[in-house]
């Protein structure tokens, strides 16, 4: 085949036309390629922000103040004294009876013993026997049986109210027990019901806040990937060759062509 310089031109012209427009168009798509970076960096962002503006929107509601709470049942807990309900057992009970029943005799006693006494004197009087022996035994047992008789009803009438101050002082006791026990009760209830909300908004709070973690992870893991991309097409546009090189190449490839 004969040698056609025209021809060899005209190819070599051709290829390097080629080369330098293909190694544009090349470059032209890697700067593009950059800008849609530069976009989606943006986008993603804007996505994040409304996702994260979302879940706010959810939950914020449910935790609002829960640092507080948490705090205020700490401080709760930490004070709480117990102690305060604790009941010191009751010295013995102390009761004196016989002090007790001197109060209930009968003031009107001697009174009563007088007559008694006189009635049976003037009895003796007028049968004429007012000193012998038979009078003074009868004075003698009337004077005790009226004395016996005050004292038995003294005597119950006391026993009656010790056993009266008695069960006021087990119903003293009592009470206080009780009293103590509920109100340990009811602070016991009202730690727990405040934990038991505390907990609850705890719970949504860190729903919140996995949710919030994993919308951040996902931008940052996007913005990590849009950064390699980034670099690797800065990299690549860097080393792509400029327009005479790639002319010149294109020249070199179409006369071998």
């Amino acid at each position: 085949m004969a040698f056609d310089p025209y021809s060899l031109a005209v190819s070599g012209a051709a290829g390097g036309v080629g080369g330098y427009l293909a190694n544009e168009n090349n470059q032209d798509r890697m700067r593009a390629y950059l800008k849609q970076l530069g976009l989606a960096d943006d986008q993603i962002e804007q996505m994040a922000n409304s996702r994260i503006g979302e879940v706010n929107s959810t939950y914020s509601p449910l935790t609002e103040g829960y640092a507080g709470n948490f705090q205020d049942l700490i401080g709760k807990l930490q004070n709480a004294d117990f102690s305060q309900y604790d009941v010191q057992a009751p010295q013995g009970f102390e009761y004196d009876q016989v002090a007790e029943t001197q109060k209930y005799f009968n003031p009107m006693i001697q009174d009563i013993l007088d007559r008694a006494t006189g009635q049976l004197e003037s009895s003796a009087a007028n049968k004429g026997d007012l000193f012998s022996g038979a009078t003074g035994k009868a004075i003698v047992r009337s004077t005790s049986d009226l004395r016996a008789q005050d004292y038995n009803n003294a005597s119950g009438i006391a026993e009656r109210v010790g056993q009266n101050k008695y069960q006021q002082y087990q119903d003293n006791f009592n009470n206080l027990m009780t009293a103590n026990t509920n109100n340990r009760s009811n602070m016991m209830q009202g730690l727990s019901s405040q934990q038991g909300a505390v907990n609850m908004q705890g719970g949504q709070f860190n729903t919140q806040q996995d949710l919030l973690n994993q919308i951040r992870q996902g931008l940052d893991a996007s913005k990590v990937q849009n950064i390699g991309n980034r670099a690797t097409t800065n990299a690549n546009l860097a080393g792509s060759p400029n327009g005479f090189s790639a002319f010149l190449q294109g020249i070199s490839g179409g006369l071998g062509a």
